[in-house]
């Protein structure tokens, strides 16, 4: 049974989804609530994946404005990477970039082949990488360890590969 933290995470993530897709902003206030739900979630906060989550999202936005000219991130994906890293785990970092990489591929598909349209929201991707990252387990489970947890599923021993 998921904890009123997580609960109101996930609330607060869903929100922001359906704005960031139907307005095409990620709001201030959301990403402070998110900020500070982190601080009352069980364990440490993740100041260090807060940075490095924080800096590879300023690259982002620098990078492609030096590349292209144009922005490839807007400031609200910068800072829910930011926020994000207070709950993600330094050693879940790289799932985090993946799924988020991965997932907003899939949406800029969808949005381009779709509705035709250049821009896409990222959100989305940030907030299904930030809850499967802070509560699915996924870099355990891929790490071979058995008997976890995964997607709220249970995956038993063996199923990645180890006895």
């Amino acid at each position: 049974m998921p904890s009123l933290i997580q609960l109101l995470l996930g609330i607060c993530l869903i929100i922001l989804s359906v704005e960031d897709v139907g307005k095409g902003i990620i709001k201030d206030r959301w990403l402070l609530l998110i900020a500070i739900l982190a601080l009352f979630h069980p364990g440490d906060t993740q100041w260090t994946s807060c940075f490095i989550l924080g800096g590879v999202g300023v690259g982002l936005y620098f990078g492609s404005l030096f590349l292209f000219g144009k922005e490839g991130v807007g400031w609200g994906d910068v800072k829910m990477m930011a926020v994000s890293g207070l709950w993600v785990p330094s050693s879940e970092i790289h799932l985090f970039l993946l799924l988020t990489g991965g997932l907003g591929i899939l949406i800029a598909l969808i949005t381009r082949l779709g509705y035709k349209k250049a821009e896409f929201p990222l959100g989305p991707a940030l907030a299904v990488a930030l809850w499967v990252c802070a509560f699915g387990n996924l870099g355990e489970a891929i790490g071979g360890k058995n008997d976890l947890f995964f997607f709220g599923g249970f995956v038993g021993p063996g199923v990645w590969g180890t006895a």
